[in-house]
């Protein structure tokens, strides 16, 4: 379901500290655009009856216009700007970020790129700040305790994704799953079973010669073997320690115990990190977030990896093996153990 914009009928009054407002009740919370004019009083803006309905992203482009880098003039969307840099100033790209050193072909590619950086749609509950309005929408249901609701089941889940993801694999009848020609599983939606056959069936494997772990490329299999071997080719210079990684990003993240660099630091709190994940995992800490739902059962996680672990409870998947018995193990500690206490 798209996320459209459409203005109330009704004339309704929105406090000044909003900026948009979410309509309780409604099974996606749509939201509405204000943008007061000059001679309106901002603390009270009525929403104009209207009846047009449209995408709110690429509505916003007329509140906060797009730049021409080369020149000072302004426009309300990416066909337009596109346009004035090949009529006017004979470019076509690739068009750079003005943030990063990234660059993108495609005009459009590189304003959905920079809402990265800028996040301009602000939550009116907490800190937290967002790319686009669909996440903002995910977001806030974490304050609003909005859900979607299965019509079939009545379970209520976060987000539109993991109620189809539900709808898929728990309502579908038989005849409309994909099922694999080249073993029992079926999915609900094809691109799910052209994943499978993928990952599972298809191309050339790369073995691992110590737990039989299949790797889609040499490089993956060279990593992974690392883990085996102990190997850590690249040292710490540090005289007093000395350790090894497994690659260069792993010995630059350890400099920087070292060196006390916490180049990541948390707007909410000013506590500093070596890595960015840590502080987009510390940063939920404040805002509640758990953007990781279960496909199967909708239960909601904080940490990609937690939920990785949970979602083998679903699959019964064991994919670390003991290399001295037939025992296998859902998790890397738990081998770690039964290697310790049984040989």
């Amino acid at each position: 379901m798209d996320l459209t914009l459409r203005h109330c009928v009704n004339s309704t009054y929105i406090p000044s500290n909003s900026v948009f407002l979410v309509v309780s009740g409604c099974l996606v919370a749509q939201r509405f655009c204000v943008s007061p004019s000059a001679d309106e009083n901002p603390a009270s803006v009525p929403q104009r009856p209207c009846t047009h309905h449209f995408h709110l992203d690429r509505h916003k482009l007329v509140h906060n216009p797009l730049k021409c880098t080369m020149c000072e003039n302004s426009f309300n969307g990416v066909k337009p700007i596109k346009k004035h840099y090949m009529d006017v100033h004979k470019f076509s790209g690739p068009f750079l970020c003005t943030y990063c050193e990234k660059s993108y072909t495609e005009l459009s590619d590189l304003v959905r790129h920079e809402r990265t950086h800028t996040l301009p749609y602000q939550c009116s509950h907490c800190p937290k700040k967002c790319k686009s309005s669909t996440t903002l929408a995910e977001h806030e249901r974490i304050h609003t305790g909005e859900k979607c609701l299965c019509w079939e089941c009545g379970k209520g889940f976060i987000n539109q994704t993991t109620l189809r993801n539900h709808m898929l694999n728990v309502h579908s009848k038989p005849e409309d799953k994909h099922s694999c020609s080249q073993c029992d599983k079926s999915y609900g939606e094809k691109r799910a079973l052209v994943s499978h056959v993928k990952i599972c069936h298809a191309g050339v494997r790369y073995p691992c010669t110590y737990c039989g772990k299949l790797f889609l490329s040499m490089s993956s299999l060279t990593r992974h073997d690392l883990i085996h071997t102990q190997e850590r080719p690249f040292k710490c210079t540090e005289s007093e320690c000395g350790k090894g990684f497994r690659s260069p990003k792993e010995l630059r993240v350890h400099m920087r115990y070292h060196t006390g660099e916490r180049p990541y630091k948390c707007k909410i709190c000013g506590k500093g990190f070596t890595q960015n994940c840590y502080i987009t995992r510390h940063m939920r800490t404040h805002t509640g977030e758990k953007p990781y739902p279960c496909s199967v059962c909708g239960r909601n996680f904080s940490d990609l990896r937690v939920r990785k672990r949970h979602m083998m409870t679903h699959t019964g998947e064991k994919p670390y093996k003991c290399l001295k018995c037939e025992k296998a193990f859902s998790r890397t500690e738990l081998l770690k153990a039964h290697n310790k206490k049984e040989h």
